[in-house]
């Protein structure tokens, strides 16, 4: 379903399988390039058919239920149940290959030194298409020419820009009514600065 149409500019949304009716995915669409990214979820042949031939196909990437269970020691009847409706790697492998995506970018995974080998092998089972593991501030350019990835350059420590200036004066709306309660704000750690001028 188109859900938004601006200046060449096409955003898409269509429903992904997960554990209860609800997740959806997008699809953007500009200037012959164009890329999908879908919520938590099982594969689907649907949402194969929304992200066929995109320049770039995100999609969340989940742990097998063995190293699963090895890393956080709940029974593995549980991981198994967590990892079905989820997408392992075999399953994103069988996924990108009814996509045939330039790049497939998996995120929501756990980047451990002993998670990623068992997500290849399962991944690399299925499919041999393009494929990284994102990680916070990689960058991903596509240009009709090719698809890069890169990590960013910058300061951890660094504060983010200042709002745009039409955005600084913002109103603000009604207050909450919601209130803190009276055995909660009895707990508060009194600001020794206030009490002492």
């Amino acid at each position: 379903m188109l859900i938004h149409y601006e200046q060449g500019v096409k955003i898409f949304a269509f429903p992904v399988v997960h554990s209860i009716f609800g997740p959806i995915g997008y699809r953007l669409e500009w200037e012959g390039l164009s890329m999908t990214f879908h919520g938590d979820g099982s594969p689907s042949s649907f949402e194969a058919e929304q992200a066929e031939n995109v320049d770039v196909f995100m999609h969340e990437a989940f742990i097998d239920p063995q190293t699963f269970h090895i890393k956080i020691g709940i029974p593995r009847q549980t991981t198994e149940l967590i990892a079905g409706k989820h997408t392992t790697g075999d399953r994103l492998g069988e996924l990108m290959e009814m996509a045939k995506a330039n790049l497939c970018v998996g995120y929501h995974y756990f980047l451990d030194d002993d998670t990623i080998d068992p997500f290849f092998t399962l991944l690399r089972k299925r499919s041999n298409r393009p494929f990284v593991l994102a990680q916070d501030l990689m960058v991903i350019k596509v240009t009709p020419e090719q698809v890069v990835t890169r990590m960013a350059q910058t300061s951890l420590l660094h504060w983010p820009p200042p709002a745009p200036l039409e955005k600084q004066n913002w109103e603000l709306g009604p207050r909450s009514n919601a209130a803190i309660p009276a055995w909660l704000a009895k707990t508060k750690v009194p600001d020794q600065a206030q009490n002492n001028p």
